[in-house]
């Protein structure tokens, strides 16, 4: 293999690797930073589309008071006005929600890049012999 074309694998290496771990990171310090978040059961009252995102309006009763949210998401999966979701907020503040839908997308995209990193590594390793 050349110079050239070792310097692109290893390049590409780091880059998903890289990628993988940026995913970890995200993912550990979002699930400690909405480790107290309460979970319950919410009301979709409205989806309206922007693009690629959705604005969605969720209603859910929190310390007694029905409180009603709006929040971009990113991902609707199998969401419809009227649907009924699991929603985690923070019982300090009943109105702050943790967005499931950002989770899902790096959830995905750092799946993607370990695959890509294994992959990546096998041919590397595949091409030195």
């Amino acid at each position: 293999m050349n110079g050239g074309k070792r310097f692109r694998f290893i390049m590409g290496l780091i880059t998903v690797y890289l990628g993988f771990a940026a995913g970890i990171t995200y993912l550990i310090i979002s699930y400690t930073l909405h480790a107290g978040y309460v979970k319950t059961e919410a009301v979709v009252v409205a989806i309206d589309r922007y693009g690629d995102d959705n604005e969605v309006t969720y209603s859910y009763i929190a310390d007694g008071e029905t409180i009603e949210v709006t929040q971009r998401v990113r991902l609707l999966l199998n969401t419809h006005e009227g649907g009924r979701v699991k929603v985690r907020y923070d019982p300090e503040m009943p109105t702050e929600l943790e967005n499931s839908s950002d989770k899902t997308f790096v959830w995905v995209c750092t799946l993607l890049f370990g695959a890509g990193a294994v992959i990546y590594t096998i041919v590397m390793i595949r091409s030195r012999r």
